[in-house]
């Protein structure tokens, strides 16, 4: 992706949740229409529309090569505060 394409892409992180007895985050990026909806620990991309294979490709690895920092981020999410404050 082109440094102009990263500086659109926005990613939001989940709370550490448990499915199947394995610990997970859900991530997904956002750039204009386009969106990306996946899991780690397996970097596995669910859903996808408007990314490029390509793309997609480096989204993995970014989740691959980060995967401890955003573990570490969706320990500070908060769920039930975001909900509370609305």
């Amino acid at each position: 992706m082109e440094d102009k394409t990263m500086d659109e892409l926005q990613m939001m992180i989940s709370g550490r949740l448990q499915k199947d007895g394995k610990e997970i985050v859900r991530v997904s990026f956002f750039r204009e229409k386009a969106y990306a909806d996946a899991l780690l620990p397996d970097a596995v991309i669910e859903k996808s529309e408007g990314f490029s294979q390509a793309e997609l490709v480096l989204l993995k690895e970014y989740l691959k090569e980060n995967e401890q920092i955003i573990y570490e981020q969706a320990k500070t999410v908060n769920p039930l505060k975001k909900w509370m404050e609305s």
